[in-house]
């Protein structure tokens, strides 16, 4: 009887040892599994929030290209402007040159007209 009360203390002990053990690995388990789950969701954080950069980047560099598209168009049409402005003031230039001409042509004219009248009216 003594060996059988034994045994069942025994038993007992084991059953009440593998239970613990049990126990303790569920545990142990749940709080990896926890640690995993946290891991995840900060890797999948980390992804978005490269995606989110990558995507911004993108965009920036596009915004960059049509800047410089736009600094060059800019250049080029200021140029442009001021080739026509020289074309203008160099056409007004000798216009105004022609004017003066015709006006000192029209003058010596005039006075050639007034010495020969002067001349006639001697005579």
């Amino acid at each position: 009887d003594e060996t059988n009360k034994r045994h069942s203390q025994n038993m007992q002990t084991v059953t009440s040892t593998v239970a613990q053990a049990e126990h303790a690995r569920k545990l142990e388990s749940e709080r990896l599994q926890g640690e995993l789950r946290n891991s995840l969701q900060k890797t999948s954080e980390t992804q978005r929030q490269m995606m989110d950069l990558r995507d911004q980047m993108g965009q920036q560099q596009t915004a960059a290209l049509k800047t410089r598209a736009a600094q060059t168009v800019g250049t080029a049409m200021l140029k442009w402007m001021n080739q026509q402005q020289a074309q203008a003031f160099s056409t007004w230039l000798r216009v105004l040159q022609m004017h003066k001409a015709r006006d000192v042509a029209s003058q010596q004219i005039q006075q050639a007209v007034k010495v020969t009248e002067e001349k006639m009216k001697e005579e």
